[in-house]
C-alpha cells in the first residue's frame, strides 16, 4: 500500500524520498515510530499498518495481521511502484499549491492513479498502467472524466512500447485524448512520447511515428493535461511540413500536366497550321495546273486549222468557229457538251 491515514490525514509512502530517490531518514523515522504506537491506519480497512522502507523495493505500507483487506492484498510491482513515485513527484513539481493523491477513489468507484485537486480549475487524473484496460472499462473511465470535467492523462509502462510503426488500437485510443502516446520508462527514469502521423504523399495515404524522450526529473504537467515540453510543437510542424511537401507534390504534378496539356494543344495548333498550309500549297498547285492546262489548250487551239478540218456528221463549222471564239474567251460553259466532247478530241489528237 502507498497510502495510510494519520490522525485522520493522508500520508504517501512517495513523501519518503526525494526526486532521486534518497530517503528522508527523519520523516521514514517519525513515521516507523507512529506505526509502532498503532496511528498509521490503512485507509480501507482501519486495521493499523507498519512502514516498510527498505532500500532495494519501493516503500509501501502492510497490515500486522493478515486481514480481509482488498487494498491491503493488492501486490504491486516494483516498475509500478516506482513510476507512481516518479509521477507523484512531478505533479508536486508541477502543482506546489493544489492537493495531489495517490490512488484516488472516484465517486463512481473508479480508482485513479494519482489525482490532482485543482480548486481553481479542472481537476486532473493520472492513469498509469502496466497492462492494456479492456475498451468497455476504457470507455467508462473516459465517459466519466468528461461528465465531470476531469482531465484525464494516460501513461503505459515501457514493456508495451513494442517500437513498432505504427501505435496500437489502445495507444491510439490514448492518442487522440491526449495528442501523445506517452509511456514511462521507470529504470531509464525518462518520458517516450510517441505520435502516429497518417498523411498523404504521391496520392497514396502513408503514416510514421514520431518521438521523443524526455528526463522525468525535466518534465511538468501543464493545468489542461498536457506536457510542458516541445512535442507537441514539434509534431504539428511535422504534419505541415508532409502537408506542404504533398502540395509542392501537387503543384509539380499539376505543373507537369498544364505543361503536357500546353505541348498538346501546341501540336495541334502546328499540325492544323501545317495542315491548312498544305491545303493551301495545294489549291496554289491546282490552280497552277489548271492555268498550265488551259495555256496548253489555248496553245493547241491556235495551232488546230478549223477553217480545213474535216468536220464529223451533226458539227457545223460556223457553229464550231462560234465555240472556238467562246474558249478564248473563257466561255466555255455556254458550249454544249457535243461541240465541246468535239473540240477536246481535236486537242488530244
Amino acid at each position: 500500500m502507498d497510502i495510510c491515514l494519520y490522525n485522520g490525514t493522508e500520508i504517501c509512502t512517495y513523501d519518503l524520498k526525494d526526486e532521486s530517490g534518497i530517503y528522508y531518514q527523519d520523516i521514514v523515522m517519525e513515521w516507523k515510530r507512529r506505526a509502532a504506537e498503532r496511528k498509521l491506519i490503512c485507509v480501507d480497512c482501519g486495521s493499523p499498518v507498519y512502514l516498510a522502507a527498505g532500500l532495494i523495493k519501493e516503500p509501501y505500507f502492510a497490515h500486522y495481521d493478515i486481514v480481509s483487506c482488498a487494498y491491503g492484498k493488492r501486490m504491486e510491482s516494483q516498475e509500478l511502484m516506482r513510476g507512481k513515485r516518479l509521477l507523484y513527484h512531478m505533479l508536486k513539481r508541477s502543482f506546489p499549491t493544489k492537493e495531489i493523491h495517490i490512488r484516488h477513489r472516484l465517486p463512481n468507484g473508479l480508482y485513479a492513479t494519482c489525482y490532482v485537486k485543482n480548486g481553481e480549475g479542472y481537476d486532473i487524473a493520472i492513469d498509469y498502467r502496466l497492462q492494456t484496460l479492456p475498451i468497455k472499462e476504457l470507455d467508462l473511465r473516459v465517459q466519466y472524466y468528461d461528465e465531470q470535467e476531469i482531465i484525464p492523462v494516460f501513461l503505459l509502462g515501457i514493456r508495451q512500447d513494442k517500437k513498432e510503426g505504427q501505435l496500437s488500437w489502445y495507444q491510439t485510443y490514448i492518442q487522440n485524448l491526449s495528442g501523445c502516446c506517452a509511456f514511462l520508462d521507470t529504470e531509464e527514469e525518462k518520458l517516450i512520447m510517441k505520435h502516429h502521423i497518417t498523411y498523404i504523399e504521391n496520392g497514396k495515404r502513408k503514416s510514421k511515428v514520431y518521438q521523443k524522450s524526455y528526463n522525468i526529473h525535466n518534465l511538468s504537467l501543464a493545468e489542461d493535461g498536457r506536457f510542458l515540453c516541445d512535442f507537441y510543437e514539434d509534431c504539428e510542424s511535422i504534419k505541415v511540413e508532409l502537408n506542404e511537401k504533398e502540395e509542392r507534390e501537387q503543384k509539380r504534378r499539376r505543373d507537369i500536366r498544364e505543361k503536357e496539356r500546353r505541348y498538346h494543344e501546341e501540336q495541334i495548333r502546328r499540325e492544323s497550321v501545317l495542315l491548312a498550309e498544305q491545303e493551301r500549297k495545294k489549291q496554289q498547285n491546282n490552280l497552277k495546273l489548271q492555268e498550265y492546262q488551259e495555256w496548253c489548250k489555248q496553245e493547241k487551239l491556235l495551232k488546230i486549222d478549223f477553217h480545213t478540218v474535216t468536220l464529223p456528221e451533226g458539227i457545223r463549222r460556223d457553229v464550231l468557229l462560234n465555240c472556238i471564239e467562246m474558249m478564248k474567251n473563257d466561255q466555255e460553259e455556254m458550249i454544249s457538251k457535243r461541240y465541246l466532247d468535239y473540240i477536246y478530241k481535236l486537242i488530244k489528237e
